[in-house]
């Protein structure tokens, strides 16, 4: 079976679908805290489907960590100022840059978490 490079929409489509599915979602823990992807443009948090993908991706004395939804969208929180944004599920081929507030916005919509009809 032949792999087939995902384009950035839908690598970034499968990262939702896999948090949506699973409840969970994949990062690189190291003494230091979580991994950042530092740019010019600011620090971004990478994030991964899969534990695979997340090891895959680690250094030597890093270790893939897995998290819930309910305790990402408190750590956003507490990382709000911190990032800039999420590195979705980044390789060494490269990465798509999402803006926090787009992602945590489209997981909600995922996630059915947004009530947009007024109650009656």
């Amino acid at each position: 079976m032949e792999n087939k490079t995902l384009t950035p929409e839908e690598n970034y489509a499968r990262l939702l679908d896999m948090i949506a599915l699973t409840q969970q979602m994949w990062m690189i823990d190291s003494d230091d805290g979580y991994v950042t992807i530092s740019i010019p443009e600011g620090n971004f948090l990478p994030l991964w489907h899969d534990q695979q993908s997340a090891a895959a991706f680690a250094a030597e004395g890093q270790k893939p960590v897995s998290v819930g939804v309910g305790q990402f969208f408190l750590m956003c929180e507490q990382l709000y100022d911190e990032i800039l944004g999420f590195a979705v599920s980044p390789t060494p081929e490269g990465l798509t840059l999402v803006p926090a507030a787009a992602l945590l916005n489209d997981l909600e919509d995922r996630l059915g978490l947004k009530d947009d009809e007024p109650q009656q």
